[in-house]
């Protein structure tokens, strides 16, 4: 009998690997041990180690998008990437590792095209400047997230670069 939740729960247990362990804890066996279920049917499930990693960059993905969904500004979404990029420091790791490979595909890019849609709107950018500036808007939220993970949240300079982070997302987000 197939199990219709079977899917959710591989995915569930990924991304709590993910989470708490790490990308390179994320593996076929580890994975379906935490599922409840078996390798095999794990591998029927998915081809590879690869697939399932796309399934949770698809995951992780629409986690961010429902979190930026209802920004008001480009800036706004930058400011709600680095806080979700330092709080999940694995899930920064599975989205730079992925970031070349959906941006040079015909995979749907959602928090992008809400990026460049807003800020369109608020400076009547072409779509062409729009996306330009929201790759190095991202570029800088990456970067940011990366420099206040490795220093601690707590560290008086990541307050510093979080402080720095605003006034440069600010700048980016009214254009190159």
């Amino acid at each position: 009998m197939v199990d219709p939740t079977l899917e959710k729960k591989i995915a569930d247990a990924a991304l709590l690997l993910l989470t708490n362990a790490g990308l390179e804890a994320v593996t076929m066996r580890d994975v379906a041990k935490a599922a409840g279920t078996t390798t095999p049917t794990l591998y029927a499930r998915f081809r590879d180690r690869e697939a399932l990693l796309w399934a949770l960059v698809t995951r992780v993905n629409d986690e961010v998008l429902r979190r930026v969904e209802k920004a008001k500004s480009a800036k706004q979404i930058g400011e709600i990437l680095v806080r979700y990029l330092v709080t999940f420091p694995t899930h920064a790791e599975l989205i730079s590792r992925s970031w070349p490979l959906v941006m040079n595909s015909d995979r749907p890019k959602p928090v992008l095209n809400l990026a460049k849609k807003l800020m369109m709107r608020e400076h009547q950018f072409t779509s062409a400047e729009a996306e330009r500036t929201a790759i190095a808007m991202f570029a800088q939220v990456f970067g940011m997230a990366i420099l206040i993970r490795n220093a601690g949240e707590e560290n008086p300079i990541s307050k510093t670069l979080l402080q720095t982070s605003r006034k440069a997302l600010a700048k980016l987000a009214q254009g190159l």
